[in-house]
């Protein structure tokens, strides 16, 4: 469920750009529209754009129409009516709070980004709507996971970020026993070449390919001084025998020891931070770096997971929004916690025999569903 929302074409305000969306999908004549202001623009992680919401008073109503291939029904609802608490829902995101979300009727829930947009709408309009009340203070039965239930029938299946890779059958270990064992040295080298391949697959995808990214930039690998970082450089070193050019940077300088024009220029970024080695939360000068990724467009392959993902709790705070997700066959919840799953994005398992897209079975019972 959505605003109507796009992106902001070449020599458009965002004021423009909104109106021209809502004309579009739902048919909004502009010329009815009095614009009243903009509330504050937000990052949304896992699509790493930022939103910046137009906010009008419809002076001249009159009927609305659905864009047939992108709208399937136009809702009206009564900003008053979001105060009843009864249709209050809370969504945990994260490990370290939720966020409102509000059912509408039996079927339309009203949750993620649209949500945020308009809890920040009514603290603006009906200062006090919620007496105080937060999402996290909301019963265990207000807590919804849209994410485990959604279904959009006819929808396409998703297409694999690295193209034709064959799917492999994930099980998983407990909880308890996930990555405890250590890999050898050939296991890294293997795990180097799968994040190398998943690379060298995404390279061939945006020759040609228009748009922010720059194609002719070098390849960035973030690395951290784990394991994880280990990988990292073992793909480094063999993305360059395969002629590439590689920047790599250490994450113990920070942000502050990186050039500017490095992350915003590169074709790929590698998140070889620090995987499932997370406790707690991110702090610098891993977190800058982090930050740092939200205004580059390039794509992002994360190594074992995206920096921030805690391995047994998922969402807990900022991460890394990667494209990919590149691990060994040893899952660990993170890997498949609802909140976490739009940042881990496509998964993959590597090992010896190579690059597989995971399909997990076997989920152990104390993960949840």
């Amino acid at each position: 469920m959505s605003v109507p929302v796009g992106r902001v074409d070449p020599g458009e305000s965002v004021v423009d750009a909104a109106l021209r969306e809502a004309d579009e999908e739902v048919g909004l004549d502009p010329t009815s529209v009095e614009v009243v202001g903009r509330l504050p623009a937000f990052y949304i992680p896992p699509s790493r754009f930022w939103m910046s919401a137009v906010v009008g008073v419809w002076r001249r109503p009159h009927p609305l129409r659905a864009a047939e291939a992108e709208v399937a029904e136009i809702l009206h609802v009564d900003i008053f009516s979001l105060r009843e608490e009864e249709r209050w829902r809370a969504v945990p995101l994260s490990a370290a709070g939720s966020t409102w979300a509000w059912q509408l009727n039996d079927g339309d829930l009203l949750w993620g980004a649209t949500a945020v947009v308009t809890s920040v709408l009514l603290d603006l309009a009906l200062p006090g709507w919620s007496n105080g009340r937060r999402p996290n203070d909301l019963a265990d039965d207000r807590l919804v996971r849209p994410w485990e239930t959604v279904s959009v029938p006819g929808a396409p299946t998703p297409r694999p970020r690295l193209g034709d890779v064959a799917t492999r059958q994930v099980h998983t270990p407990t909880a308890a026993s996930a990555g405890t064992d250590a890999p050898t040295h050939a296991d890294r080298q293997a795990w180097a070449g799968g994040v190398a391949e998943a690379v060298q697959r995404l390279l061939v995808q945006l020759e040609g390919r228009g748009g922010p990214v720059a194609v002719d930039g070098p390849v960035v690998v973030l690395c951290g001084p784990g394991r994880v970082g280990a990988v990292g450089r073992a793909a480094a070193d063999i993305l360059r025998a395969g002629g590439e050019d590689v920047v790599v940077v250490e994450a113990a300088g920070g942000i502050d020891g990186v050039d500017g024009d490095t992350l915003i220029g590169a074709s790929i970024i590698v998140d070889a931070l620090v995987g499932r080695g997370l406790r707690g939360l991110l702090a610098d000068p891993l977190l800058g770096l982090v930050r740092a990724l939200r205004d580059v467009a390039a794509p992002i392959v994360a190594v074992d997971l995206p920096s921030g993902i805690d391995p047994e709790r998922g969402m807990v705070g900022e991460t890394v929004s990667a494209d990919v997700t590149i691990t060994a066959p040893l899952l660990v919840p993170g890997h498949v916690a609802g909140g976490a799953m739009p940042f881990v994005a496509d998964l993959y398992v590597v090992d010896r025999d190579g690059l597989r897209r995971a399909e997990v079975v076997d989920r152990p019972a104390e993960w949840g569903e």
